[in-house]
């Protein structure tokens, strides 16, 4: 009972230090809520004197709009009908701005439309959020990145000074002559060798910094060097499955019926279901590839790696791989893909961008539509070369 007088006191010490009479104590008999509102009006009077003549002159003109929006809450409700129909009206109208997907559902990013200029990565699902309309948008940090690598074996220089990204939704070319380091670059990128100079990041994780064991089960690989270390007695079914743990063999995990269902539904897409349970040792070099990119799809893998997967191929082989890539490579549910060849009719159609290697250092890259030329490719090869494009694929030859 005795704070508020001497509360009063202390205001009185503090309003003359500034030069400012403060207002008489509130009276006790007031509400507590009324009480509460004129001990802070009174209290913004001593520090703010300043403000309140600014508001309108009077000393209660500069609390006008406090005072309203108290006594509005304060004051009992004469019509409980129109309370409840004024609810309603602000209920609606809250759920019109500030619709907000659920917690599971909720996008990893959102940007506004003026944000995305991507070509590949168009959204194509909204939401309206608090601030307007907003769209979902993949990732933009890229899901590999070279900067400065340099690979030097036995004294030779592999790999001279490389700087690449790839962005989430890109589908790229890596094109150069035997020895140009494509190989060495797939398998930098796949964590399979670490660079002598430079950095490598890959999903955002940078090399030599994480857990390569654990961060190889979200690539999708393919090469000749990964073929020749599958058991050859594999089930093409089981070989598939691996691809989830980016295991050798099947024996070191746990696979279930889910499991079996979707390595024979990628098998049935690529043409091999009658193949599943045959032997890994007896498929002809097309079955082997279709198998292994079935397998490198198996865990739906960010960022998907081919090592020249037409090499060894007949026409027909090949012409076929082609058309399944390049269905890959439409699919929007799959990310980003990185092929290596050395033969631009081995470029499937709907490929973005190319990186030529020569010699190991970069001889271009870009869009695929504006660097894939004849005179980037005979620089690129050492040769004087023609280049046409038809139909989406590539052709080249002598002149």
């Amino acid at each position: 009972m005795h704070a508020g007088p001497r509360r009063h006191r202390v205001g009185q010490q503090q309003a003359a230090t500034i030069g400012v009479v403060p207002d008489a104590p509130p009276d006790p008999g007031q509400p507590c809520s009324q009480r509460s509102l004129e001990r802070r009006r009174q209290d913004d009077r001593r520090i703010h004197p300043q403000r309140a003549q600014r508001a309108g002159g009077g000393p209660d003109r500069g609390h006008a709009r406090q005072t309203g929006s108290a006594r509005r809450r304060d004051d009992p409700i004469e019509d409980p009908e129109a309370f409840r129909k004024h609810r309603v009206r602000r209920a609606r109208h809250s759920d019109e701005l500030h619709v907000r997907p659920a917690r599971a559902q909720r996008p990893d990013r959102l940007v506004r439309h003026q944000d995305v200029a991507h070509p590949v990565r168009q959204p194509d699902e909204q939401v309206r959020g608090i601030h307007g309309l907003y769209s979902l948008h993949m990732p933009t940090e890229p899901v590999l990145a070279l900067t400065g690598v340099s690979f030097v074996r036995d004294g030779r220089t592999i790999l001279d000074r490389i700087d690449w990204q790839v962005a989430p939704g890109d589908r790229w070319i890596v094109l150069g002559p035997n020895g140009s380091g494509k190989t060495s670059l797939c398998r930098l990128a796949g964590l399979y060798l670490h660079p002598t100079q430079g950095d490598v990041d890959v999903l955002g994780k940078r090399l030599g910094r994480t857990d390569v064991r654990e961060l190889r089960t979200k690539l999708g690989m393919t090469s000749q060097a990964l073929a020749d270390m599958l058991r050859p007695g594999l089930q093409a079914v089981d070989l598939v499955m691996t691809g989830r743990n980016a295991a050798l063999a099947p024996y070191w995990h746990r696979y279930d019926d889910a499991d079996r269902a979707r390595a024979a539904k990628l098998l049935a897409r690529f043409g091999c279901a009658p193949l599943a349970t045959a032997r890994y040792a007896t498929l002809s070099a097309g079955e082997r590839q279709r198998v292994l990119l079935a397998r490198a799809l198996m865990s739906d893998p960010p960022l998907l790696l081919l090592d020249e997967p037409a090499a060894g191929l007949d026409l027909a082989g090949r012409e076929q791989l082609v058309a399944m890539l390049a269905d890959v490579a439409a699919d929007p549910a799959t990310a980003a893909i990185v092929l290596v060849t050395h033969h631009v009719d081995e470029i499937p159609p709907g490929f973005t961008h190319v990186l030529m290697l020569a010699d190991g250092r970069v001889a271009a890259q870009g869009p695929i539509a504006n660097t894939l030329t004849a005179e980037s490719l005979s620089r690129c090869f050492g040769l004087r070369l023609a280049l046409a494009r038809q139909d989406g694929r590539w052709m080249a030859w002598g002149e």
